[in-house]
């Protein structure tokens, strides 16, 4: 058996090689006889954060800016894995599997968002894919989550842009490295239109961390500083319309319903929150779930039930079913019985 080079991932350096030479050897996979191995001292998501209320812990307000990070984390992932940019499609094992830990560091408010975990089943999950498309995905995800590049380019639109290192040689290195990133992303996202929503995710996580600062705070994301005047604008330009997710659970009475589809249906339902109108979606549930709930609807029956209410700037946006609680001894009769 031939052996392998390895390649190890570790930092923006080595990712943009590792990238590089995958891109070259994707229409000849014989050329690629490497195997890719992220190292156990890799780079992490490097977040710090300046304010009078930043000393050595954060505010509620920025740990709610951290924790949309982390759902739209999940929203690339669903995508990657399930093709569907949604959060439901994980399973509570994914979701384990897929956080990204977050801890601040005593004597000052540098956070670090441990990357590693995330990348090592990400690349264990894809052992089915070429090792070139790998060795692409892995080394793409990783530039974006933790250079900050996305925020870096967001900010070039503005006349300050800051890289947040004080030696010259270093900022002429870093900026070399986020040049070569942006160049290969163009070739990336041509054959893997999949690291667009990692793109997304990063830029929409990293605004709502930004979001979440007062007026005079700042923060640095990666090696990318963004000004207090930044925060500024970037509010300005993007108020926070992250969305709220709220979850009620009860008995509610089923009292009617209708196919939006042939997978989704839409059910009418009442307790004492109120009246609700939720959508219901075949995929997030068994055949046999999806039919019993159905003849409950027709029948007006009540039924344990978990909801979940997702607004946008006090908006409700959808209702849909979570989970609901069935009686095993409850038949089901099939869709032709009359």
């Amino acid at each position: 058996m031939e052996n392998k080079e390895t390649l190890v991932l570790k930092g923006i350096e080595s990712a943009n090689q590792i990238i590089e030479l995958a891109l070259n050897s994707l229409r000849n996979e014989t050329e690629f006889n490497y195997e890719l191995v992220i190292s156990d001292d890799i780079e992490n998501i490097e977040i710090k954060v300046y304010g009078d209320k930043f000393h050595d812990s954060i505010t509620g307000q920025f740990a709610r800016g951290i924790w949309e990070f982390q759902q739209e984390i999940y929203r690339a992932i669903a995508f990657t894995i399930h093709g569907v940019a949604s959060i439901r499609k994980l399973s509570k094992e994914e979701l384990d599997q897929y956080n990204i830990t977050f801890y601040v560091k005593d004597g000052c408010t540098e956070i670090k968002g441990v990357v590693k975990p995330i990348l090592k089943f990400l690349n264990k999950n894809m052992e089915n894919l070429p090792p070139t498309t790998k060795a692409i995905l892995i080394g793409t995800i990783f530039a974006i989550l933790t250079t900050g590049f996305v925020v870096w380019r967001m900010n070039a639109q503005d006349t300050e842009v800051e890289i947040a290192r004080t030696n010259q040689k270093t900022i002429e290195a870093v900026t070399k490295e986020h040049t070569k990133q942006l160049e290969l992303m163009k070739d990336v996202k041509t054959f893997f239109p999949t690291v667009q929503r990692w793109e997304e995710a990063a830029e929409s996580g990293a605004k709502a961390m930004i979001k979440s600062l007062d007026d005079g705070d700042s923060m640095d994301y990666g090696e990318t500083h963004v000004s207090s005047d930044q925060v500024k604008t970037i509010k300005q330009k993007s108020p926070r319309s992250q969305p709220d997710e709220d979850t009620i659970s009860g008995k509610f009475e089923l009292y009617g319903f209708k196919d939006i589809t042939d997978n989704k249906i839409s059910i009418e339902i009442r307790n004492a929150s109120g009246e609700f109108t939720v959508t219901m979606e075949a995929e997030d549930f068994s055949p046999e779930e999806f039919l019993y709930i159905k003849h409950k609807a027709a029948d007006n029956a009540m039924i344990e039930m978990t909801i979940k209410k997702v607004t946008v700037r006090d908006r409700t946006k959808e209702i849909y079913v979570s989970d609901f609680t069935r009686n095993p001894d409850d038949p089901i009769e099939s869709e032709d019985a009359d």
